[in-house]
């Protein structure tokens, strides 16, 4: 069969997106300015051999601050990039209360090739993601809402920057953006049954987003936001519908934690007891951080979401221009409408398109967690960031559709007698 004209202009002009965003990323790879943590992300990547050659009895698992402080899948996806580029050994760990010259002096910079390479994998992931969201807005919103949201991604500095290190930040976000495109697949399930398996592998790439930074267990919650729209929209009894969220929130769990503990062989071998102590070691560092970086914690109370609210919607925005702080929010809030506009047309039956839902579920409500946070450190809010950015992809895109359709009726009045 042929594809129509109007059919292959929209693949060629996918392909060309997709190609100009990883061109895009990967030329960023370089400009990118070095950020200390990537040397202890970058250092601690040796556990990539390990768990590719199964040698789970390697020190690399033992109990020591690097299998403590971080989930280890975004430390396979730098290795994955280094042994790509042919480096076998890493540099040595960032100490922050040592002065630059002597991190450097002790070897904890990286080389450039080394850096370059250990931060492709992310300049890939990122690029792939906002293709993905590129394709989603532009079915559900439209072209002029993917093609904002395509404008959003080359002029943000901060997503450029944010996810051009070699840090767990792009991980997430396409451990996110895959769990979104199950999520959708989910909700057009003709069956309760096909429904059943695509939330058990969305309960697998929760647990792999949490294996990558814990508040990507948030994602839990998530999909079983879904399984109970799946039982709102579909037909049977109450009992039933109760039924298929009970066994959703069961098997959906336990396939969460599952992943969750195989992608981390330091959990083999006390799955409930070395997790609780990843918790509690996060939890300590963020009250260390906090008293080591007094001027980065955010004051109580309303202050903090004002902050919050400041930073999101003016120095992280596409456009970081002060005088745009009330325009981002207003335009926001329009997004807002449209996207739970959809998902409640979606909850009663008069539309097929999912993503309204899903983004309201996965990308909302994996917000949360960031948005708890104490410090005013810009890299947490990169999911909130992302739902800002699509909020604003759906509301200017929606204004300008409305705006056109106003002045091609103008144009097309017939004028009077």
């Amino acid at each position: 069969m042929v594809a129509r004209p109007g059919v292959r202009l929209a693949r060629i002009e996918s392909v060309l997106v997709a190609l100009v965003l990883l061109l895009y990323f990967v030329h960023r790879i370089p400009q990118v300015a070095f950020f200390p943590d990537e040397s202890q992300w970058i250092y601690s990547s040796v556990a990539f051999e390990q768990f590719v050659k199964l040698r789970w009895s390697s020190p690399v698992w033992n109990e020591h601050y690097w299998t403590l402080t971080q989930p280890p899948v975004t430390r396979y996806v730098i290795g994955l990039g280094r042994r790509l580029g042919g480096y076998t050994t890493v540099n040595a760990p960032w100490r922050f209360y040592l002065t630059q010259e002597e991190n450097v002096e002790r070897g904890a910079m990286p080389s450039p090739g080394l850096l370059w390479w250990s931060r492709l994998p992310m300049a890939v992931l990122a690029a792939l993601s906002c293709w993905a969201w590129y394709l989603w807005l532009r079915q559900a919103f439209g072209r002029a809402s993917a093609w904002i949201w395509l404008a959003e991604c080359l002029v943000s500095s901060y997503w450029s920057k944010t996810l051009g290190k070699a840090m767990a930040e792009a991980p997430v976000l396409a451990a996110l953006t895959a769990a979104v495109w199950v999520g959708q697949r989910a909700l057009s399930s003709n069956s309760r049954r096909v429904a059943l398996a695509w939330l058990l592998v969305f309960g697998l790439l929760a647990g792999t987003a949490g294996a990558i930074k814990l508040n990507g267990l948030a994602l839990v919650g998530s999909g079983l936001v879904l399984a109970g729209a799946v039982a709102r929209r579909g037909s049977g009894s109450l009992r039933s519908r109760a039924a298929f969220i009970g066994a959703v929130a069961l098997l959906l769990t336990t396939a969460a934690l599952v992943a969750f503990v195989l992608w981390n062989p330091f959990l083999y071998r006390d799955p409930v007891g070395r997790g609780i102590k990843m918790f509690e070691q996060r939890l300590n560092e963020m009250e260390q951080q906090a008293s080591d970086y007094p001027t980065a914690v955010m004051p109580a109370g309303w202050g903090r979401w004002t902050t919050l609210l400041f930073d999101l919607a003016r120095k992280d925005a596409p456009l970081p221009l002060a005088a745009l702080l009330p325009v981002n929010l207003a335009l926001a809030l329009i997004g807002l409408w449209r996207l739970l506009r959809g998902a409640s047309d979606w909850l009663a039956g008069h539309h097929a398109q999912p993503l309204h839902l899903v983004v309201v579920a996965a990308v909302a409500g994996t917000s949360i967690p960031a948005l708890l946070t104490r410090l005013d450190w810009q890299r947490y809010l990169l999911i909130p960031e992302l739902l800002l950015m699509l909020l604003l992809a759906i509301s200017v895109g929606w204004l300008s559709d409305r705006l056109f359709s106003i002045g091609r009726g103008m144009c097309t009045r017939p004028a009077a007698a």
